[in-house]
C-alpha cells in the first residue's frame, strides 16, 4: 500500500474509528464501509476517499473552509464567524457526524443486542457532539494562525453547554431537543458577536475622546498601523461622529456610541477641533493605504450626510425632528408655534374665541421670541468653520516613519497621541505580551519613549488560554516583496530582476527575502488593552486567560 494512502487510512481510522459489523447496527447503507464488513484496512484509495468525504468533510465543512481559507486575509473576524456559523448550522440541520466516531460508545448507555433496531438518542448526541468539537471545531482552528482564537473561543461558547445536554438521559433530554438547542446556541452566539463588536467600539471611541475632551486639545491624534479589522471599525466611528455631530448628536454608524460618550467628548467633537489619523503600512501588502482609503470613504459619506441632516432639521421631511418655529401644514398665514399651539388645542377653527387666543399668546410669547433668537444657532445655516465641529485628517505614511511622526506631535505641543494596536493574540501569563502584524513593536516601542498612549483594541476572544508552540505566524510569499519593487525609484536606478529571481529561489543560500508576518509586542509598552468586557490590564488579560483554560479542560474532558 502507498505510504500517502496508509497516512489517510490512519487519519480515517483516528476520526471514524475501526468498524466492527453489527457492533451497533449504524452501518451506511450502500458504502463502501458496508461492502468491505467494516474493515477499514480492505478499504481501496477511492474508496477511503469517499469514506471520508462523506464521513468526516461532507461537502458543506469542505466548501466553507476552503472558502474560509481563501479569504482569511480579506474577510474580518466577525465575517469568518458568521461564515463558520452558517455551516455549523447546516451541519446541525443535516446532522452530520452521526456515522462518524463508530468506535466511540458511552459507558453509561448499555450495549446493542439482536433486538437492538437504532442506536440510542445518548450515542448519537455523544457522537455528534465529539464530531462538532474534535472535526469542525478542530478543522476551522486551523483556517490560519491569526483567526484561530476566533474559531476557538466562538466554538468554546457553542459546545460547552451542549455538553450536559450530552450527557442526559434520552428521556430528559431527546435528540430533537438537543439538535434545537445546538442551532438556538448557534444564533445566539451570532447575535452575541455583533453586540461585543458594538460594546467594543463604543468603549473605545469614549477612551480615544477621553484625553482630548478633558485637556481641551485642538486637535488629536491617533495613530495605527496595518488593516486590522476591530481598528477599522473603532476608527470609522469617531471619523463619522465628529463629522456629523453638529448637525445630529447621535449621528454615528453605531446606535449605542452617544450612550458612553460623555459631556466634555460632545463639546470637544463639536468645536472647531482636529482628529488627525496617522496609518502606518508598509510595503508591498499596503494595508495601512487600505484602511486610510475605507476611512476616507467614511469621511466624505459622513459629509453628505451632515448635510442633509441639516437641511432635515428645517423641513417637515424629517419624521424624528420638526423644527419647532416652523408653520404645520394646516396653518394659517401667521403660523409659526403660536398657530400651531391654536390649532392643536383647537381655537384655531372657533370664531369668537378671543379670550382663549390672548391666553395663549401670552403664555407662549416669551418662548416664541426666545425660539427665535435660537433659530439661527440651532436649525440655521452652518457655522463659518466649515461642516461644523470636529474636522478630520486622514495620513499615510510608511512604517519607518513613526518617530518623525510622533516626535513632530510632541516639538508642536499638540498634546498626547494614542496609538492603537491591533493584535492576531494576547499571549497568556501576567505580562501582557501580544502577537501583532510586523512593525507594531517598532511603532510601540517609537510611541513609548517620545510619550504617546499605547493602547491594544482586540475581542476578549483574542486572549489565549496557554501560549502556542511558536508565536510566530506563517510567512508571506516572498514574491509579494518582489512585486512592490516594480515601477519605484530603485528599480529606476538599477534592474531588479537577476536579484529578484534569486531571492525567490529557495535553493540560493545567499539571498533570501525576510517575510515574517508577525511578532511579539512585549507587554511592557503597553498601556491598557480594551475589549467588549473594559478597559483590561495585563492581570485583567490573564484572569480571562484562565477562565477560557478552565472551560476548555470542562469541554475537552472525558465524561
Amino acid at each position: 500500500m502507498p505510504r500517502r494512502t496508509k497516512v489517510r487510512l490512519r487519519a480515517c481510522v483516528r476520526r471514524t474509528g475501526r468498524l466492527k459489523p453489527g457492533s451497533d447496527g449504524a452501518h451506511m447503507r450502500g458504502s463502501p464501509l458496508r461492502l468491505w464488513g467494516g474493515d477499514m484496512s480492505r478499504l481501496k484509495h477511492e474508496h477511503l476517499s469517499f469514506a471520508y468525504h462523506s464521513v468526516i468533510l461532507p461537502p458543506a465543512l469542505d466548501d466553507a473552509l476552503h472558502l474560509a481559507f481563501s479569504l482569511r486575509t480579506k474577510l474580518s473576524h466577525f465575517d469568518l464567524a458568521d461564515l463558520a456559523l452558517n455551516c455549523f448550522l447546516e451541519l446541525v440541520q443535516a446532522r452530520v457526524g452521526e456515522s462518524a466516531f463508530r468506535g466511540s460508545w458511552p459507558a453509561r448507555v448499555p450495549r446493542p443486542t439482536g433486538d437492538t433496531l437504532g442506536l440510542p438518542d445518548e450515542v448519537l448526541k455523544d457522537r455528534l457532539l465529539r464530531y462538532w468539537r474534535d472535526v469542525v471545531a478542530h478543522h476551522f482552528d486551523h483556517v490560519s494562525s491569526a483567526s484561530a482564537p476566533t474559531f476557538a473561543a466562538l466554538f468554546l461558547r457553542i459546545l460547552l453547554p451542549l455538553k450536559p445536554l450530552a450527557l442526559a438521559p434520552a428521556t430528559a433530554v431527546p435528540l430533537a431537543s438537543f439538535l434545537r438547542s445546538a442551532t438556538d446556541a448557534a444564533l445566539t452566539e451570532g447575535t452575541r458577536l455583533r453586540l461585543a463588536a458594538a460594546s467594543l467600539e463604543k468603549l473605545a471611541v469614549a477612551k480615544i475622546l477621553e484625553g482630548a475632551s478633558t485637556e481641551k486639545r485642538q486637535v488629536l491624534h491617533v495613530l495605527t498601523a496595518g488593516n486590522d479589522p476591530v481598528v477599522a471599525g473603532v476608527l470609522r466611528e469617531p471619523v463619522h461622529y465628529v463629522t456629523t455631530i453638529s448637525a445630529n448628536p447621535y449621528g454615528t454608524l453605531n446606535p449605542h456610541i452617544h450612550a458612553l460618550t460623555h459631556a466634555a467628548a460632545v463639546e470637544w467633537a463639536s468645536r472647531p477641533n482636529m482628529l488627525s489619523l496617522t496609518i502606518f503600512e508598509s510595503r508591498p501588502l499596503c494595508t495601512g493605504a487600505a484602511l486610510a482609503a475605507r476611512l476616507h470613504e467614511v469621511a466624505l459619506a459622513s459629509r453628505e450626510k451632515a448635510e442633509q441632516l441639516r437641511g432635515l432639521a428645517t423641513s417637515y421631511e424629517n419624521p424624528w425632528r420638526a423644527h419647532p418655529l416652523a408653520a404645520g401644514p394646516d396653518a394659517g398665514a401667521d403660523g409659526g408655534l403660536r398657530q400651531r399651539v391654536l390649532h392643536e388645542l383647537g381655537a384655531a377653527k372657533r370664531e369668537g374665541n378671543g379670550a382663549l387666543v390672548a391666553s395663549v399668546g401670552e403664555s407662549y410669547g416669551t418662548l416664541d421670541s426666545l425660539l427665535a433668537r435660537a433659530e439661527d444657532g440651532l436649525f440655521g445655516r452652518p457655522p463659518p468653520t466649515g461642516l461644523g465641529g470636529a474636522r478630520v485628517q486622514i495620513r499615510a505614511a510608511t512604517d519607518n516613519a513613526a518617530a518623525s511622526v510622533l516626535s513632530g506631535v510632541k516639538s508642536r505641543g499638540e498634546g498626547q497621541a494614542v496609538v492603537l494596536l491591533g493584535v492576531e493574540a494576547v499571549l497568556p501569563g501576567k505580562g501582557g505580551d501580544v502577537r501583532a502584524p510586523l512593525g507594531s513593536w517598532l511603532l510601540a516601542e517609537t510611541a513609548k519613549k517620545l510619550g504617546a498612549k499605547v493602547f491594544v483594541v482586540a475581542m476578549s476572544d483574542h486572549i489565549l488560554s496557554s501560549r502556542p508552540a511558536t508565536t510566530a505566524a506563517a510567512q508571506h510569499d516572498p514574491t509579494e516583496l518582489l512585486a512592490g519593487w516594480s515601477g519605484t525609484l530603485a528599480e529606476e536606478l538599477v534592474s531588479l530582476d537577476a536579484f529578484a529571481l534569486a531571492a525567490a529561489d529557495p535553493r540560493q543560500p545567499d539571498v533570501s527575502v525576510f517575510c515574517q508576518t508577525s511578532e511579539v509586542v512585549p507587554g511592557r509598552l503597553i498601556d491598557g488593552y480594551i475589549t467588549e468586557k473594559g478597559f483590561l490590564s495585563a492581570t485583567g488579560c490573564d484572569l480571562l486567560g484562565q477562565e477560557r483554560r478552565v472551560a476548555e479542560k470542562e469541554l475537552y474532558a472525558e465524561a
